[in-house]
């Protein structure tokens, strides 16, 4: 059976919960009745308080876990890496410190891949791997070569070479998964270097 509804109920505008960097960002809402932008308020309330939930729920957990809170300092002391990306890491990347930088940059997402055919010689593209942590690196990356002396440097020679924006965040992204991968491999934390 199909029930139509009167359009004027449903004309909002698309984005009402925008994650971002760990906060909630509230869209753009443009309905015309109040008890819809009142549901759609409770709702945004919902969510917002299930995340705040989750969130505790996983900080507690690395907390409780002595290998798990001591990895967490480790991934902290990185620049770039905050508690959304250093619990990425954890749960996404349990391989971390006990398999060699190109194997954890396969694992990643961010080796760089053949794409031949014959006597065909394509370009090189990352693909593949954990999407979820290849995210998470991207935006540790982006904020790390901003901020630490030989990303930035790194990110720089890239820029000065002609690389692409991407391309340049992500060969930074694949550095600091091998310095994440040294860190914890060696139980030790980030010392910033000068390049």
């Amino acid at each position: 059976m199909n029930i139509a509804f009167p359009t004027s109920l449903f004309s909002f505008d698309a984005a009402i919960l925008l994650p971002s960097d760990g906060c909630v960002q509230r869209g753009r809402v443009k309905a015309t009745d109040a008890f819809i932008v009142k549901d759609i308020a409770s709702l945004i309330t919902v969510l917002t308080n299930r995340i705040a939930r989750i969130e505790t729920d996983i900080a507690t957990h690395i907390e409780t876990c002595s290998r798990l809170k001591r990895r967490n300092e480790q991934l902290r002391s990185v620049p770039g890496v905050g508690p959304v990306v250093a619990a990425t890491l954890l749960a996404k990347l349990p391989e971390l410190g006990r398999i060699n930088r190109r194997a954890i940059a396969n694992l990643a997402g961010l080796a760089p891949h053949a794409c031949d055919s014959g006597q065909m010689r394509g370009k090189r593209m990352i693909w593949g791997g954990r999407a979820e942590v290849r995210r998470a690196l991207y935006a540790a990356a982006f904020i790390a070569s901003r901020h630490d002396p030989e990303l930035k440097a790194y990110r720089r020679k890239l820029d000065d070479a002609g690389k692409p924006f991407k391309v340049a965040i992500i060969a930074c992204a694949r550095r600091l998964l091998t310095q994440i991968n040294a860190i914890i491999r060696d139980e030790r934390n980030y010392e910033t270097r000068t390049a």
